[in-house]
């Protein structure tokens, strides 16, 4: 078995922590707000609609913002592992 890698030092990982979660939250507040930008019949006006359910907003939405709980716990659970 080959052993572990050393961990990153404290300097370097917190930084790199913060830039991520930073990258992490933008891209979610792009996602949820393309949702609220987005036409919820189709990207296209000559789009046939026949036969295509129009999806419920408050369902996307809430699919949208599942993730951040995720995320906030994932954060949270790996700054508690970095500050041992």
């Amino acid at each position: 078995m080959s052993p572990l890698p050393a961990p990153l030092p404290a300097l370097i990982a917190t930084p790199l922590f913060w830039v991520l979660v930073i990258v992490c939250v933008l891209a979610q507040l792009l996602i949820v707000r393309g949702l609220f930008n987005a036409d919820p019949a189709g990207a296209s006006p000559n789009a046939p609609r026949e036969g295509v359910p129009t999806p419920r907003h408050w369902m996307e939405v809430a699919w949208a913002l599942l993730p951040i709980a995720g995320l906030v716990a994932t954060f949270v659970g790996t700054w508690r592992l970095m500050a041992r």
